[in-house]
């Protein structure tokens, strides 16, 4: 199990090719996924968690319906995995958040939490540009996407 987290951020810089990857003073790092998205890892030591976020697009343009859509797919996580989207009040974006307990995790099982995070992260960017208001979600965790990870 890992044991702090600057080791789950190096399982996920091992496992990413990311040598350079490295908490700020903030204790934040960011991932960039390209096609203008960032996955920000942030150290919450107060509860010894890890939290993933992801600002996926502008919400302030979306209609009922599409925010509708939206909390449909929070339910229960049917189309979110253990992340959950929501909006942020100081910037209306529509965000996806995920907390993870380092400690229950081993490297290889951390990285993959991660990676799942940000093919979830990817499909909801790519839905949210092109979000028709009777959309219907595919199964987003068994994507075969390929991810590219960047500092």
């Amino acid at each position: 199990m890992l044991a702090s987290p600057e080791e789950a951020l190096a399982a996920i810089a091992r496992h990413a090719k990311l040598p350079g990857l490295t908490f700020g003073s903030d204790r934040i790092c960011s991932v960039d996924l390209g096609k203008d998205l960032w996955i920000e890892i942030e150290d919450k030591a107060e509860d010894a968690t890890i939290r993933f976020h992801a600002a996926l697009g502008y919400a302030g343009d979306l209609g009922v319906n599409a925010l509708h859509f939206l909390l449909e797919a929070n339910f229960n996580g049917n189309r979110t995995g253990r992340a959950a989207l929501a909006i942020n009040p100081a910037s209306d974006d529509v965000t996806l958040g995920q907390a993870v307990d380092p400690r229950h995790f081993t490297a290889d099982t951390f990285f993959a939490e991660f990676e799942t995070f940000a093919r979830v992260a990817l499909f909801w960017h790519g839905q949210l540009r092109d979000l028709p208001e009777d959309s219907v979600a595919d199964d987003i965790v068994d994507t075969d996407e390929t991810i590219n990870l960047r500092l």
